[in-house]
């Protein structure tokens, strides 16, 4: 009796199996693989198995970056009734290179969505996406970490002194000579590169330190405190370097001296960038300052559209100044970052909301580095394995 019930069971899943799907009110829909992913973009496709008994509304392709909650992906609609039984559409926008992304088919039937199986690609980039994954790299240096550049080199800097360059036309990091600074985690550092000649300020010691030829210096003695993590340095000539807190100091390379300037009023501040031999800085309320050298004013100018948390990225290119990807800074314990990066056209005044960053950092416990060398901005994300990006304004 076990016997004849096993092969009467098995008759029926034969059947079942080889029936022609029953009719629903949702559609029967198939994400096939995307085709030419170059460098331009990739091309998606799917395929409509069987018709619901209910009107599509619209349907289209949905990706985004394969561990990435499917709630901030892309979207592309393609229409509203599906006609056609193999279709596809070529994406030239919002693929970063180097990660690994999937793709899926939906179709919408009244306040219904149902989508097709995933398809799993290495995106080699797009041509209307500004975003990239460069590489996946080992640094030793901990505790946190600052970063530069000259006319040739990225610098990265840590606490503890060790010291990393970066080659832009090579991709590689390289380890440097150790700063003079054997510092900890509560060192506050900053710096600031003119032409080939890197000089780093620190609370540890009122020294001013140059390094030039692979060799740390002595350039100066600091004539005030380091009294702030809000502290910046900057250069707006190829003479001039300077350093904000509350007070703004100048040092010039040539005499050798120092001279305080006009006084930063306004609160702490969230980021500094410079442009155009003019500096700009962003406080806790949003609001931008111009600092102008040769009248050293302040002047306030606009404010941050996007959103504000504890820090956030500054950069300049072109007539533009670049606001974004805002955290709550190193080993916070909710140190996710905002995606959302913004350009300002100093001579329009108009802002603009650039391409989101792909990807969502959550790890609180984690260094942040950034600079901006030529047309891109570069930032590493990491403890010891750092995850390196880069932000090409020409794509925007």
């Amino acid at each position: 009796m076990k016997i004849c019930t096993f092969y009467m069971l098995l008759i029926i899943i034969l059947v079942g199996c080889n029936a022609e799907p029953s009719l629903h009110e949702f559609p029967i829909i198939e994400t096939l693989t995307p085709t030419i992913v170059d460098s331009t973009g990739a091309t998606f496709h799917g395929r409509l198995i069987k018709q619901g008994t209910d009107l599509i509304s619209s349907y289209g392709f949905v990706w985004g970056i394969a561990d990435v909650h499917q709630s901030i992906a892309d979207s592309i609609i393609l229409g509203s009734g599906i006609d056609e039984i193999d279709f596809g559409k070529r994406i030239d926008f919002s693929l970063s290179k180097g990660f690994n992304y999937y793709v899926r088919i939906f179709a919408r039937y009244r306040q219904k969505i149902i989508y097709g199986n995933p398809q799993y690609f290495i995106s080699k980039g797009s041509t209307k996406c500004p975003w990239e994954l460069v590489k996946n790299v080992y640094l030793d240096g901990y505790f946190n970490s600052i970063g530069s550049s000259d006319n040739n080199y990225g610098h990265i800097l840590f606490q503890n002194s060790s010291h990393y360059i970066y080659n832009p036309q090579t991709n590689e990091f390289t380890k440097s000579v150790k700063t003079p600074i054997d510092g900890n985690s509560g060192t506050l550092e900053c710096s600031v590169n003119v032409g080939n000649a890197l000089y780093l300020f620190s609370s540890e010691t009122t020294n001013l330190y140059k390094l030039e030829n692979n060799t740390w210096s002595i350039e100066s003695q600091r004539p005030f405190g380091y009294d702030s993590f809000w502290s910046f340095s900057f250069s707006l000539s190829d003479s001039l370097i300077y350093f904000l807190s509350s007070n703004l100091y100048a040092y010039n390379l040539k005499t050798k001296r120092w001279s305080q300037k006009a006084s930063y009023n306004w609160g702490g501040i969230e980021g500094c960038t410079t442009l155009n031999k003019k500096l700009y800085t962003m406080n806790f309320g949003k609001e931008i300052y111009e600092y102008d050298p040769t009248t050293n004013l302040w002047l306030k100018i606009t404010s941050y559209p996007g959103k504000l948390r504890n820090r956030i990225i500054t950069f300049s290119y072109g007539t533009k100044i670049y606001i974004g990807l805002a955290h709550d800074g190193a080993y916070s314990e909710d140190n996710w970052f905002e995606k959302e990066i913004w350009s300002y056209d100093i001579g329009n005044r108009v802002w603009k909301r650039c391409n989101d960053f792909p990807y969502l950092l959550t790890d609180g416990a984690h260094d942040l580095f950034f600079f901006n060398y030529q047309n891109s901005l570069y930032f590493g994300y990491g403890t010891s394995s750092y995850t390196v990006w880069k932000f090409d304004v020409t794509k925007e």
